[in-house]
């Protein structure tokens, strides 16, 4: 019975096709749009948490200013590290290792081409923290003086010609030996293809915030192997809140850890996700409009066909399944067609760089839901044809 009701249904969409496709592209644009700008959220969540890991598991930044408060606070505008907390922070129970960083623009000019970049200056165990690789020379050692490496781009891509191993280059009108290129990052919030490295005593001798004082940029800690990354988060916290003489409330700085930093991606992508998906919802709104209206004018051209079928010995419950096997498959091919679409600008959006990551779950999401939109919308204009009387509807004109 079902089957012979499922078949009238398809006929009778065939029979009108032009509006059945019309119908089906409103739910199509909605689906693409749904599934295209949630995979777009998806995937750039996916590759920030994939850059994150750079971060690493047992590694601990502070950073001035207090980024919980959203920088808004006069603390958070006017906090600065110094030396002395470097030193509080080496005193800390689980803390391995720590180094400062210094970082300023710079003016980097090389065979007569002036730009201006990040540089960093740094100890040579920040890279071994940080598991930096380079592509050819050597990674900074103890004891260099006068010597840089290179980000990727910086070597490759802003000046005319690659820097070689042994070039010399200018930042901020001193000398500079290349001892390193790093490898390519791949292009990412973590990338480091356009900094510079400098020993930190240069750094601080050509980078005008630094001179003459004890200020540093930042701090880069690792965490013991056998300490937990979290409690010693808590007790380095602990430990400037005293250095700086300041509360929780007024706190000037900020510990960082990398569950710090997915939780903060987690909340805005959350957010992004939320708002994507609603402005998109509205396609698919408007997509289900279409239906509901297909549906009632079906209805009306349809009624003296009803009366037949009612007159046949048809129930009311066997002409709702018909109106809402036609509405249920309406949704349905928007959907598959939708899907397609959207997994082809998935595709074409990852050939320009840009994340997008369709999953199995937000396809059969896509399907699932714009049947149930398309069965939703045609209820109610099913209903109306079940409640039809067979007499009235075969007097209709």
């Amino acid at each position: 019975m079902h089957r012979d009701l499922f078949e009238y249904a398809v006929k009778s969409l065939i029979h009108r096709q032009l509006r059945s496709w019309l119908t089906i592209l409103g739910i199509v644009i909605g689906v693409a749009a749904v599934i295209s700008l949630i995979a777009i959220s998806f995937g750039l969540d996916s590759e920030i948490r994939k850059q994150l890991s750079f971060f690493g598991n047992d590694m601990i930044n502070i950073s001035p200013g207090n980024l919980d408060k959203g920088g808004n606070s006069m603390a958070a505008q006017t906090g600065t590290l110094t030396e002395n907390d470097l030193a509080a922070v080496r005193k800390v129970g689980g803390i391995w290792r720590a180094s400062a960083a210094l970082q300023e623009r710079v003016a980097m000019a090389y065979r007569n081409k002036n730009i201006t970049l990040y540089a960093m200056g740094t100890e040579p165990m920040v890279a071994d923290m940080y598991k930096m690789k380079v592509e050819e020379g050597r990674l900074p050692q103890e004891g260099d003086r006068g010597v840089v490496i290179l980000g990727y781009d910086v070597a490759h891509t802003l000046f005319d010609e690659k820097i070689e191993i042994n070039r010399r280059i200018t930042l901020n009108g001193r000398e500079f030996r290349v001892v390193g290129i790093f490898e390519k990052s791949g292009g990412s919030i973590m990338d480091m293809g356009s900094l510079v490295f400098i020993p930190q005593e240069d750094a601080r001798e050509i980078m005008g915030r630094y001179k003459g004082n004890n200020v540093i940029a930042e701090i880069h800690a690792q965490v013991d192997p056998n300490a937990k990354t979290a409690d010693v988060a808590q007790d380095v916290t602990n430990e400037l809140l005293k250095t700086h003489k300041v509360t929780e409330d007024n706190r000037d700085f900020t510990v960082m850890t990398s569950d710090f930093i997915m939780q903060q991606v987690s909340t805005i992508m959350n957010l992004l996700t939320l708002f994507l998906g609603g402005v998109s919802g509205i396609s698919l709104l408007v997509g289900a409009i279409g239906i509901a209206n297909t549906m009632f004018m079906s209805v009306l051209e349809r009624t003296k066909e009803i009366g037949t079928l009612k007159a046949i010995g048809a129930s009311q419950e066997a002409i709702l399944e018909v109106f809402l096997f036609e509405s249920a498959l309406l949704g349905l091919m928007g959907g598959l067609i939708g899907v397609a679409v959207s997994m082809l600008i998935s595709f074409i959006i990852n050939q320009f760089g840009f994340p997008s990551q369709v999953s199995i779950e937000l396809v059969l999401f896509g399907i699932v839901f714009s049947v149930l939109v398309g069965a939703v919308s045609g209820f109610v204009p099913a209903q109306q044809a079940a409640k039809l009387e067979a007499i009235e509807a075969l007097r209709y004109d």
